[in-house]
């Protein structure tokens, strides 16, 4: 059976919260960023873990001109690049690699989860023009946790009223989600990228 996406985030959260010593979260971390091609970026240190000389056999998928992906190491680093839709793809490539399984596609994922929705929503904004100047950024943040940017410029959420969000539930169980810039910003404990992503998500469908 074909894994969930939710599955697949709080995979990714745990192998971070696993690295956090209060020292590699200050130097190392993950980092997702969309590219002009328009596409995605993922960038995740392995120096410091258990992957830091575990072989790792480059991966390259062509599907389509707007479904293909490719994954590599370099530097010390896992990368990737891939098209709008193929983000899902990207960590479950590295998350593979963690565990050794077998790599899944994403055709079974739900069309309702938070991350194939951010997915569609980057790929609707792609018209030639608005992925060269403006994007999407995830980052991990060195005080133990996730930052989420979203650009809003020329997009239909530019000017939309939003309402701060701020959650406190536990040192590591937190969000806060505002408006600044013409960016929707949020940052949120380890576990919270679901919850950072989710947020935006319920805001675009509001």
């Amino acid at each position: 059976m074909k894994e969930k996406i939710g599955n697949v985030l709080c995979r990714l959260q745990n192998w971070y919260m696993m690295q956090c010593n209060n020292e590699w979260e200050k130097r190392f971390g993950i980092r997702i960023d969309t590219i002009d091609n328009p596409g995605w970026s993922v960038r995740i240190d392995l120096t410091g873990t258990n992957l830091e000389d575990e072989k790792f056999e480059d991966l390259r998928i062509d599907i389509a001109n707007d479904n293909w992906f490719l994954v590599w190491i370099k530097d010390k680093t896992f990368q990737g690049g891939g098209a709008p839709q193929n983000l899902i793809d990207l960590i479950n490539a590295f998350l593979t690699w963690v565990d050794q399984s077998t790599l899944s596609v994403h055709n079974s994922w739900e069309n309702d989860d938070p991350l194939i929705k951010l997915q569609a929503w980057y790929a609707r904004q792609c018209d030639g023009d608005w992925e060269h100047e403006y994007g999407i950024k995830i980052d991990t943040i060195d005080h133990l946790g996730w930052s989420l940017q979203v650009d809003l410029i020329s997009t239909s959420l530019e000017g939309k009223l939003f309402k701060k969000i701020q959650r406190d539930l536990t040192e590591n169980n937190w969000i806060r989600c505002w408006i600044s810039d013409n960016k929707f910003q949020a940052d949120g404990g380890p576990s919270n990228l679901s919850d950072l992503i989710q947020s935006f998500i319920d805001w675009v469908e509001s």
